[in-house]
């Protein structure tokens, strides 16, 4: 009986003692939850040191781990086909104007400015757009043409379309041909088939339709038009004329690239290219390195200018980190180091990235690092600092009457059949001319083989009878 009342005791201490543990053991902290974002850019558009960097920023503000996945689409095209799925999980994406303007319209995107008040604000973060971060210029220019576009995106990136070459092989004389350069009109038999166009109808439409009312072969009716009613117009017999002009200039060009013209140039396989200051910028200060020269010019008569924006689609998934993702990208060092790293100009503020100590002090370390020859050009770091945001290739006039900015064709499908048409000129008749040469061959071969064979047939008979 002891034993068991002892056996019981024991077992009341047990209870109570584990009970005890379980109940007044210091509490484990809770694992912080993991968020995802998913970013879709153009390729090479980004500082990717930067995604880390916002990741870990992410989790000292709101307390939670985040993964950005970063994905990229070669085309707008392509980026607007995977949105418009309705089924993505995207939360940024990083569109050209037209495109916007499309997503827009297709109410494939949410007001960037409204977001903003949701959850922009109470985390104590001010609109780029509305506090004065953003280049007001290109605001202006875009709700000027567009509307209300700057509720909906948030510019990242612009510039303007020009002439890319060689200074080795391209003179003063061909540059003064402007747009014609790309039609080689001072036939300069050194830039036959050494022409690379971008393969873009919007690109190529504009620069054909400038060389147009550069020479004067626009028809009565368009003479009066400025540069943005000129490149956004595709009245039926106006853009009869402008696919001649294509046409016409399939003769000279050694054909259409997607992104690999700045390496041609620097290589020496072609002279000239269709481009993007951007891409222009980046390739000179590669090719310097190089040894070669390479440069890039706008034409008096105009050009296209270009905007790209920070955009959150619909189907985002995660608001909150998309609006605090392109508040990072907005500021000044972000701004600056996205600048060195692809060569494109951001939209930020010129004057707020001078008053930013953080952004200067990493423009004075890529100074640093550069050779004795070239610190000994600029002559220090204020010079060197000051040449780089005074560059008109690189911070063109926004306000520019004569730079016109595209919007949506307003008949696309005409358009691309037309952008088709020009590109099949002149290799169809190749093809047929091939086709029939093979045709011929064939048939002399045919022919051939037949004598062949009755002429052996007849010296067999021939032998038989003797």
């Amino acid at each position: 009986m002891k034993r068991t009342v002892k056996a019981f005791v024991c077992l009341i201490l047990a209870v109570f003692t584990v009970v005890s543990a379980v109940c007044f053991a210091p509490t484990a902290p809770a694992l912080a939850a993991t968020e995802t974002l998913v970013v879709y850019n153009c390729a090479d558009y980004l500082d990717l040191t930067l995604i880390e960097e916002f990741e870990n920023y992410y989790k000292e503000v709101t307390g939670n781990n985040l993964k950005l996945v970063y994905s990229t689409y070669d085309t707008n095209e392509t980026m607007y086909t995977e949105v418009s799925k309705g089924d993505s999980s995207i939360d940024i994406i990083v569109p050209s104007e037209y495109a916007i303007q499309k997503l827009r319209d297709n109410n494939l995107i949410y007001k960037v400015s409204e977001l903003w008040e949701t959850y922009g604000t109470p985390l104590g973060l001010e609109n780029p757009n509305r506090n004065g971060l953003v280049n007001s210029e290109i605001i202006d220019k875009i709700d000027g043409i567009f509307g209300d576009m700057s509720d909906y995106t948030v510019p990242y990136m612009w510039g303007t379309l020009g002439i890319m070459y060689n200074a080795e092989y391209v003179t003063e004389e061909d540059l003064s041909a402007g747009w014609g350069i790309f039609w080689n009109v001072k036939d300069n038999p050194k830039l036959h088939h050494k022409i690379l166009v971008k393969d873009s109808i919007r690109d190529t439409y504009a620069m054909a339709v400038l060389y147009l009312k550069e020479y004067d072969l626009l028809p009565d009716e368009y003479k009066g038009y400025t540069n943005q009613e000129l490149i956004n117009c595709t009245d039926e017999s106006f853009r009869k004329i402008v696919e001649q002009a294509l046409k016409d200039q399939r003769d000279v060009i050694k054909g259409y690239e997607v992104d690999f013209g700045k390496d041609d140039l620097i290589n020496g396989i072609a002279y000239v290219d269709l481009a993007w200051s951007g891409d222009a910028m980046y390739a000179i200060e590669e090719a310097a390195v190089d040894g070669v020269e390479l440069g890039y010019y706008v034409p008096e008569i105009g050009s296209n200018i270009w905007f790209d924006g920070m955009c959150i689609p619909k189907t985002s998934k995660n608001p909150r980190a998309a609006v605090m993702f392109i508040e990072y990208m907005c500021r000044p060092i972000s701004a600056v180091r996205n600048m060195y790293e692809i060569g494109y100009t951001s939209a930020v503020e010129v004057d707020k990235i001078l008053a930013d100590e953080e952004a200067m002090a990493f423009m004075a370390e890529c100074y640093n690092e550069f050779s004795d020859e070239d610190k000994a050009y600029y002559g220090g770091v204020e010079a060197y600092i000051e040449e780089y945001f005074s560059d008109e290739t690189r911070y063109p006039d926004a306000t520019d009457p004569n730079l016109g900015v595209m919007q949506t064709f307003k008949d696309n499908d005409a358009m691309i059949s037309m952008w088709e048409r020009v590109k099949a000129h002149g290799i169809f008749s190749w093809k047929l001319v091939v086709f029939f040469a093979i045709m011929v061959a064939a048939v002399f071969a045919t022919w051939g083989v037949s004598v062949l064979v009755r002429e052996l047939r007849g010296r067999k008979r021939l032998l038989v009878k003797r």
